[in-house]
């Protein structure tokens, strides 16, 4: 399997929260893409599933305006270009939205959003022993409510749709994975 080549690449779109640019390609086979492939360039972020030391998951419910609805999703946010480490932001982040901080972190994965048209990674964190030490500050276009749901009220909201954010339910899965909640077996040998 080859990888594309692109030919040329024009910037479409360029402001503080993205960039998006529209590549001409080359396949593997010589078949020419011209202006075909538009690419978001949108920034990486931290998502946290942040658990209390009374095993409480802190959640956000806040309007997103590109699903124009009310969300509920983990708390999360850009990854500051001043910020050399994700880790940095995840905290930031936790306790601007919600006022908590953590005792640890737990790196979980580094995922693709959307793969086949975008560049931004996903830095999901574990966070423990969540203490509030402040009021929330979030951002002036901002109004979040804070939910604390046990770890089954979790599931539960993901099952019936309540949280249908991808990014926060892959985060979840992987938490529940590293918390223990439930174990994945290897497969059996073909």
């Amino acid at each position: 399997m080859e990888k594309w080549t692109v030919v040329s690449s024009q910037l479409v779109l360029d402001n503080q929260w993205m960039k998006v640019r529209c590549d001409s390609c080359l396949l593997p086979s010589g078949e020419p893409l011209d202006d075909f492939y538009y690419v978001w360039e949108g920034k990486d972020f931290a998502m946290i599933f942040g658990l209390t030391e009374e095993d409480q998951v802190i959640l956000v419910k806040q309007y997103k305006h590109g699903a124009q609805e009310i969300v509920v999703e983990l708390p999360a946010g850009v990854v500051e270009d001043s910020d050399s480490d994700p880790q940095v932001s995840a905290a930031r982040e936790l306790r601007e939205e919600t006022g908590y901080e953590a005792k640890d972190y737990t790196h979980l994965a580094s995922a693709f959003v959307a793969s086949a048209k975008a560049t931004v990674v996903a830095h999901l964190f574990l966070a423990t022993g969540l203490v509030r030490t402040a009021s929330p500050e979030p951002d002036r276009q901002e109004s979040i409510e804070i939910l604390r749901v046990s770890m089954p009220e979790v599931i539960r909201m993901i099952n019936t749709g309540e949280i249908r954010d991808i990014n926060s339910i892959a985060t979840t899965f992987l938490a529940l994975q590293k918390l223990g909640c439930f174990v994945v077996k290897p497969a059996d040998p073909v």
